[in-house]
């Protein structure tokens, strides 16, 4: 979302030290449930979130991660309403794992999944997140995807997308434009022109109070709600001017306020429809073994449109989740016609084509030559150069807005220097592939040792020195260097390899990436 710190790793535990009691804190809304009803909701509020993640099933199935974590110990059980998502029975430090590194899961909240599911964008389209820092929901957009079409990921400011960034390189993700401007602002006056729009919106993020023990927003800012919600308005209002005709826009908040929820989408239909002479409608939203509210249709002294039931309320007691909001609208009518490919290129988007062009020579070479990796592996991407130090890959059908842009595409090549290598999120991309210059880890403590940055042997391991890529059960887990241990040290002759994992994400000395696992 789009106002909030990065994350720290959650302990799981609340702060109960400074947090009044729930039945307090949830107080304004005992209206909405019967006495038992509100007492479930405040129970479930005093639990600790359980873990949950999604699995990239591109590189790796479901059923393998689940089997690793069973075995692990950690219980895991399928979310039916999220193709690939899991709930884990106990408390896991999963953004330390192996398989969060090699980039075969995604930790998100369960609620927090359901939005881009909501959006369901289709490989090839033009789709926008509005307020996408710091960016879980952007991963799962551009996964549903497949990699085609343009995702434009926008947020306030390019410091709030850098843990969006970092989650583009581990995943792989190629057909994102990062963009840093204020959402209500972004393409004003543009014609209509996405097929899909998530908005997930700035909120005061009551639904969250599970994870973080409290919430972002409080009362001493003042009328902060009243602020927040014309916020949410003019932010909606403006992806509902922004997208086509016979599109979507999926609206959502971690908030249990009727003011951002329900009172905002009654505001913003009631503005799209007077100032744009255009229509939406809302749409019902239902997920298989997924148990959720009815919308409100009046909140105090507020009443609502009958159709505001099919926005979907989400309350922790009946999915063990956080809180939730979610209402998806499809564009009936618009004044305005939508733009084209051909169109946008009219206004000033740019096509791969016209972005800073790769010389592709010497890294085709490399990538045959050196790893014996098959040229397929670019089908439907195209080079561009970002800086001298990195070229990038980007799907061939992107298009870049004409507004700020932080980059486009996923650097895989790093080209300082008189020879290319590839970077970190090639390795992860595609080791798994290569035939040549590849190092197999036998043991999770050499995994270990890899993701701390130290000094392994590469003697008898099929390489020669120069960059090698790194595996482990086969699966890519980054680059390393191998070099002969010069003449008067201890491993003098000997063939080492030096890991080249990143050093802001190393492994400190006593942790590992495989807790719980007998070593």
């Amino acid at each position: 979302m789009a106002r909030r710190a990065p994350r720290k790793r959650s302990t799981q535990r609340l702060d109960r030290a400074n947090l009044p009691p729930m039945e307090e804190v949830f107080a304004p809304y005992r209206a909405l449930f019967d006495e038992q009803g509100f007492e479930a909701l405040c129970e479930a509020f005093k639990r600790p979130l359980p873990p949950t993640c999604w699995v990239h099933e591109g590189r790796v199935g479901t059923e393998w991660v689940a089997e690793r974590l069973e075995r692990d110990g950690y219980g895991p059980q399928r979310a039916s309403w999220v193709p690939g998502a899991l709930t884990l029975s106990r408390e896991a430090s999963l953004g330390r794992r192996f398989e969060y590194r090699a980039g075969l899961i995604h930790t998100q909240e369960a609620a927090s999944m359901l939005p881009p599911i909501a959006l369901n964008p289709q490989p090839g389209e033009l789709v926008l997140d509005l307020c996408a820092a710091p960016g879980g929901k952007s991963a799962q957009l551009s996964r549903l995807m497949k990699g085609r079409g343009t995702l434009v990921v926008n947020d306030l400011s390019f410091a709030r997308l850098s843990a969006l960034r970092a989650t583009q390189e581990r995943l792989g993700l190629t057909n994102m434009v990062l963009c840093a401007r204020d959402g209500a602002r972004l393409l004003k006056d543009h014609p209509p022109c996405f097929d899909k729009v998530l908005v997930d919106a700035p909120c005061s993020c009551e639904g969250t109070i599970r994870k973080k023990g409290r919430w972002s927003f409080t009362g001493e800012r003042g009328d902060f709600r009243a602020v927040l919600h014309a916020t949410q308005v003019r932010l909606l209002l403006n992806a509902l001017k922004l997208t086509k005709e016979g599109g979507r826009v999926v609206y959502s908040t971690c908030t249990l306020d009727p003011l951002e929820n329900e009172a905002v989408v009654e505001e913003a239909l009631r503005r799209f429809e007077a100032e744009e002479g255009a229509s939406a409608a809302l749409e019902p939203c239902a997920w298989e073994g997924f148990e959720a509210a009815e919308g409100l249709t009046s909140w105090e002294e507020r009443s609502f449109r009958a159709e505001m039931t099919r926005c979907v309320r989400v309350y922790p007691q009946h999915n063990d989740t956080g809180g939730f909001f979610i209402a998806s609208l499809k564009v009936v009518s618009q004044p305005r016609e939508g733009l084209n490919r051909e169109g946008l290129l009219a206004r000033g988007w740019k096509s791969t084509a016209e972005l800073p062009q790769a010389d592709t020579a010497p890294l085709f070479a490399w990538t045959e030559e050196v790893k014996g990796l098959p040229l397929s592996i670019y089908e439907g991407l195209s080079f561009i150069q970002n800086s001298r130090r990195s070229a990038s890959v980007v799907a061939e059908e992107l298009l870049v807005p004409p507004t700020k842009v932080e980059v486009s595409g996923l650097p895989i090549f790093h080209t300082k220097g008189r020879l290319p290598h590839f970077t970190t999120a090639a390795g992860l991309k595609w080791a798994h592939l290569a035939t040549r210059q590849v190092i197999e880890l036998e043991s999770t403590q050499e995994v270990d040792a890899f993701y701390r940055g130290e000094l392994l042997s590469a003697e008898g391991r099929g390489v020669e020195r120069g960059d090698v890529f790194v595996r482990y059960l086969g699966r890519g887990i980054g680059c390393g260097f191998c070099f002969v241990g010069e003449e008067g040290s201890e491993r003098a002759g000997e063939l080492i390899m030096s890991s080249l994992y990143p050093k802001a994400l190393l492994l400190t000395a006593h942790s590992s990436a495989f807790e719980g696992v007998t070593q």
